[in-house]
Order: structure tokens, then C-alpha cells, then sequence
């Protein structure tokens, strides 16, 4: 099944795979309308869903089925090559008869919709599956064959974790508090590295525990799963993630700061709120423009640490605050970076350390910051400011139409 245009006038029924293997070979899919995808199995005659790790999310099914260990026992649901960070699947999945999912090796597989259902999960391929919110799943989970399985959100329901040799099984017991935990040679890291946001406190604010499993994210990867409707997380005390994964889209979601927030590796999705509010965000590394959410309010943003920030992209240009930036590159992507209200940015230079500002020539002039302060090389000696290709949309020669300060 191929087929990476929107078509509208794509089937609404189901499919039923009872035997051999359905192939979405690539993101787009002829299926994105469909409401559900049954993979079943009946006297030994079973069914496979494959498909590349990285198929966009919202073009999948809305919801899978699964039943069987899949044809020539390679899986119900298997996962293929994909990119090599994480790929989600944000899709629900219904275990309804023992299953069987199949995460190649070296893929890393987010699951954000709810686990249901009651039958034994059996997982294997050698790769990496997340479970990072969770559902009301009652059943086993098996891991074998080199597979790794983290839980990151919460399966209060599961009854029993069986790790065989070669598998791992990553997070403290009170993300599947009800679970007998068999260890058959495997591993198991109780040791959490992250903190899954699920509101169960007061709702709002970021240092109440109970809002999170296990714990605050102090140091931690903070995760954010999808609200599906407007929320307001508010950072109510000084707080440090070593990573912020912000989930969703679609809904009014934002993080507002009422105190200081240190983020060293930021993945968000586009449409998320990041509302500075006069304190401070203190930022690394961004590995994609697309990853970063819309900033509001006023306040400063400082891009420390010798990574490569990607700004992002966005018509909503709504901070009026500052940009400091004291190590690494700050990466405008294009004419779209959403900094036109900011009144200054600093790039600076202290002890050796030097920041850098790096945008294409063609960023529409209108949409630059009011003004530039620089000092030093830039990081690497790469320049304060650097220009780099021109965007396609430049016509003639690119212009600066700012002020710089050579301090």
C-alpha cells in the first residue's frame, strides 16, 4: 500500500489483515480516513500490519486491533527501517488475544496513544518500544530477543513483566505499580531518567510530584503527553530538564514560566505555547526547527552550551523579549523565525567562550529583531553573525536592515 498524497476521497471503511502481511511502505498510506485496523489470528493462520517507523502520525489509522504472533510469526504490528531518533506512533492499540509487536533493531518506537486491552504482549525485533502515556492494558508483557521496553508513562493495569534473556526493561516500578516483575536473564534499570507529566495533582503547577511519574524531572527528561484540550502548565519554581518532550498539537497547550526554566535538548511539537512571562529560558541543542514550540510574553531567552539551537519557524510572532546568546550557534532556519518583536539580541563573548548567530541572507528583513549587540569570533571561531545561503525567496541582492553594535 502506497500512497503519500491527501487524497479525499480515501475509503472510510476498516481492513482486516488475516493472513500474510499489509505493507505501508512509506508516511503517506491510502488509509488515513480508515477508524480502525484489526490484525487477527485463527487456527494458526495470522496477519502482519508493516510499516516504516517513521509513518507520519496523523496519517495512520485512528485506531489498531491486534491478535496473533503475525505471519510466519514476525509480528502483528511490525516495524521496519525508520529514521534513527525516536518515531511515533500516536495511534491506540487494542491487544485483544495474545499478540505478538515486532520493533526492528535499531528503531525507536514512541507509542503516545492508549494501550488496551488484556491479552498477552509479546515484544521482539531487537529494537526499543515507549509506552509514554499509557491505558487501562490488563494483561502480560513479554520482551525477548534483544528488545528493549520503556515506560515512561503508566500501565497501572499490567499484571506481569516478564524480561528473557537479551531483553530490557527500563523505569521504576511505579510506572506499572501492579506488576510482577520476572527477570529470566534480561535486565531490568529501575533507575528513571525521565518524568511523565499526567496532571494527577493539582494540575497546574510543576512542582507538585504528584503531577508527575514518578517523580519532579529534576535533571530529568520532562515528558508532556497531548492533552487533547486547552492546559496550562505553569513552572512555579527554578526547574532544569536535561530533555523537554512536549507531545500534542492542535489544542491551546502552554508552559508558562513564573520562575527560571533550563532546558538542555528541547523536542516539542510546533504548536505548543512557551510563555516566558518576564523570567528566563535558558537553552542548548535543538536538532529540528519543527521541534520547537511558539514563544510568548517577554522576559529572555539565553542559548548557552556549545550545541546548535534551531529557532524554528513561525508566522506567530508573539515574544518581545530578548535573545542572549553566550555558546554555540543560534540557527535561524528562515524568514520565518518568530523574533521580529525583539527589541535586542546580544551575541557574547566571556573567558573564551563565544556565541554565534546564523541565519541565511535571505531572511526577510521586516521579520528581523530591532537590532544586533555583538563581541568575539563566534562559536569555533565561525563568526558573531554568520550568513550563510541565500533563501529561494530572496529576490536580488539580500539586505540587513539593522542596527549592529560592535561592542
Amino acid at each position: 500500500m502506497k500512497n503519500p498524497t491527501l487524497n479525499p476521497e480515501a475509503p472510510t471503511g476498516e481492513w482486516v489483515v488475516s493472513n500474510g502481511t499489509l505493507y505501508a511502505e512509506d508516511w503517506g498510506g491510502a488509509w488515513l480516513s480508515c477508524p480502525k485496523v484489526t490484525v487477527v489470528s485463527d487456527t494458526g493462520v495470522s496477519g502482519t500490519v508493516r510499516f516504516h517507523a517513521q509513518s507520519t502520525p496523523h496519517y495512520l489509522p485512528l485506531s489498531f486491533t491486534i491478535a496473533g504472533p503475525g505471519y510466519n510469526n514476525l509480528g502483528a504490528l511490525r516495524w521496519t527501517q525508520g529514521n534513527t531518533g525516536a518515531n511515533a506512533f500516536a495511534r491506540p492499540i487494542t491487544v485483544a488475544a495474545d499478540a505478538t509487536c515486532n520493533i526492528g533493531s535499531g528503531l525507536t518506537v514512541e507509542h503516545t496513544g492508549a494501550l488496551d486491552g488484556s491479552g498477552t504482549l509479546t515484544l521482539i525485533g531487537g529494537g526499543h518500544l515507549k509506552i509514554m502515556t499509557g491505558g487501562t492494558y490488563t494483561g502480560m508483557i513479554v520482551i525477548n530477543e534483544g528488545t528493549t521496553l520503556s515506560v515512561p508513562g503508566a500501565l497501572p493495569g499490567v499484571t506481569n513483566i516478564t524480561i528473557n534473556a537479551g531483553g530490557t526493561l527500563n523505569n521504576a516500578q511505579e510506572h506499572f505499580p501492579s506488576a510482577t516483575v520476572v527477570n529470566n536473564g534480561g535486565t531490568w534499570n529501575p533507575i528513571d531518567t525521565s518524568a511523565t507529566w499526567t496532571g494527577g495533582g493539582d494540575g497546574t503547577n510543576w512542582s507538585d510530584a504528584a503531577n508527575w511519574v514518578a517523580q519532579v524531572p529534576d535533571g530529568l527528561e520532562a515528558i508532556i503527553p497531548a492533552a487533547g484540550s486547552a492546559r496550562t502548565i505553569i513552572v512555579d519554581a527554578d526547574a532544569q530538564v536535561s530533555k523537554l518532550t512536549w507531545q500534542g498539537g492542535g489544542a491551546s497547550e502552554t508552559i508558562k514560566l513564573d520562575a527560571d526554566l533550563v532546558v538542555d535538548v528541547m523536542q516539542s511539537t510546533k504548536f505548543m505555547w512557551l510563555n516566558i512571562n518576564g523570567n528566563t529560558l535558558f537553552v542548548d541543542y535543538a536538532a529540528d526547527p519543527y521541534k520547537t514550540p511558539r514563544y510568548l510574553g517577554n522576559g529572555l531567552i539565553v542559548k548557552q552550551g556549545i550545541s546548535t539551537f534551531y529557532m524554528g519557524d513561525d508566522w506567530d510572532i508573539s515574544f518581545s523579549g530578548e535573545w542572549v546568546v553566550s555558546n554555540g550557534t543560534l540557527k535561524a532556519m528562515n524568514y520565518l523565525a518568530p523574533w521580529k518583536n525583539c527589541p535586542n539580541v546580544t551575541v557574547a563573548s566571556d573567558a573564551g567562550v563565544s556565541g554565534t548567530v546564523e541565519f541565511n541572507c535571505g531572511s526577510t528583513p521586516e521579520r528581523l529583531p530591532k537590532s544586533f549587540t555583538i563581541a568575539g569570533p563566534g562559536y569555533s571561531n565561525q563568526g558573531a553573525l554568520r550568513f550563510t545561503q541565500s533563501f529561494p525567496q530572496s529576490a536580488g541582492q539580500p539586505t540587513f536592515a539593522r542596527p549592529i553594535t560592535v561592542q
